[in-house]
């Protein structure tokens, strides 16, 4: 899944011009999303869907997280 991160983040860069901070924050909060899939036996996009993403959001929440972050 990583080689689909780093190819996301270049789109990312080269399409749409932003920040370095703003690329570093999608970086971050993506390679998290990819380990809480990891842990739940997930290994390629294709196989995740909106529940896993629901359970993503919900372990924020709970972790206390604030709203812009889940945003």
């Amino acid at each position: 899944m990583t080689s689909e991160l780093q190819s996301f983040i270049r789109f990312v860069t080269n399409e749409r011009g932003l920040s370095r901070n703003t690329l570093q924050s999608y970086e971050r909060d993506l390679l998290q999303f990819v380990s809480y899939l990891e842990l739940q036996g997930i290994s390629s996009w294709k196989d995740a869907g909106k529940i896993h993403l629901a359970g993503y959001l919900a372990q924020l929440k709970t972790l206390g997280r604030a709203t812009a972050t889940l945003s």
